[in-house]
């Protein structure tokens, strides 16, 4: 199993949105949360060159 940290409190690289809140993506496919704001939650998946589809 494989676990993407996508959001939370604090970033690996200063390019991702940080905040309250926490969000996985699991196995590539499964979206644990969104976090505290959905449109940071997609910032980050666009930095982190996350597939959306």
């Amino acid at each position: 199993m494989k676990v993407e940290i996508l959001f939370d409190k604090d970033a690996m690289t200063r390019n991702l949105r940080i905040g309250w809140g926490v969000s996985f993506l699991i196995d590539e496919r499964i979206l644990f949360d969104t976090g505290e704001s959905s449109r940071w939650l997609l910032e980050n998946m666009r930095n982190l060159k996350v597939n959306r589809s």
